[in-house]
Formats: structure tokens, C-alpha cells, sequence
């Protein structure tokens, strides 16, 4: 199930320099969270990121980024989205109400390979193990 959805339809006319952000959102302190039960506090901290991401959306139309940002990742219980945009709009997130910080997640790969660049997969067979190869 994919769990990120675009702010609006991908148009051909988007740059092309989208990378994969992490941004890093405020959250209720431990001790406000002290108080409740686990379940609780699971489902204050998703209500919690799912309004910070709504803000979010909001401020990036707000200040004309719709067409740098393609995606942002869907609500979970912890402080954090993964967003696609572009540099300069990562840069401009920083501002946005609820945000503490915006990162390049370089370990996540935004483009998938195209039909052509698929290389077929390599079955991999156990190696031999020879007489006397201490097995």
C-alpha cells in the first residue's frame, strides 16, 4: 500500500531536482504523555502529526511550494514526514509552523528504475563446499 499521496497531480512541468526530506515535527513532551496509557498516548501522538501534516499542506500553498513538492508521506505516531520536494522548498519548510528541522534523507531512493534499466535477477545458488574445506 503506498502511503504517500501527491499534493496534486504530478504535472510534467515539475522540476526535476526532487530528493526524499525528512521533516522532523513538534510533539508533546514525555511528561505531558506521562499521564496516559499506551494506546492513548499512540493515538495523541498520530492526531498530533496527522494536524502538524495538514498544517503543512496549507502552508506550502500558502507560499506557492505546490509546484516543488510532490508528495508527503502519510501521518504515523512518530514526529516525523517524509517529503519529496526540491531543495529550495525543503529549505523553505523549515519555516513552516511545527516544523523543527528538515533533513536530505539520502538513504531513500525517490526514483524507480524505468522499464528499460531493470536488469533481469540473478539467482543465487549456495557455493560448493569442497572436501576439506573445514565443513
Amino acid at each position: 500500500m503506498d502511503r504517500k499521496i501527491p499534493i496534486e497531480p504530478i504535472k510534467p512541468d515539475r522540476p526535476a531536482d526532487m530528493s526524499q526530506f525528512r521533516v522532523v515535527l513538534e510533539r508533546p513532551s514525555s511528561q505531558e504523555l506521562a499521564q496516559y496509557s499506551r494506546s492513548e498516548k499512540y493515538k495523541i501522538l498520530w492526531e498530533n502529526n496527522a494536524r502538524l501534516r495538514e498544517q503543512l499542506l496549507v502552508w506550502i500553498k500558502e507560499h506557492g511550494l505546490s509546484a516543488e513538492v510532490s508528495q508527503i508521506g502519510e501521518p504515523t505516531a512518530f514526529n516525523t514526514l517524509f517529503v519529496v520536494s526540491t531543495p529550495r522548498a525543503a529549505e523553505q519548510m523549515v519555516q513552516a509552523p511545527g516544523v523543527l528541522s528538515v533533513s536530505g534523507s539520502q538513504e531513500f531512493k525517490v526514483d524507480l528504475p524505468r522499464q528499460a534499466e531493470k536488469r533481469p535477477a540473478r539467482s543465487r545458488k549456495p557455493q560448493e563446499q569442497k572436501k576439506g574445506d573445514g565443513a
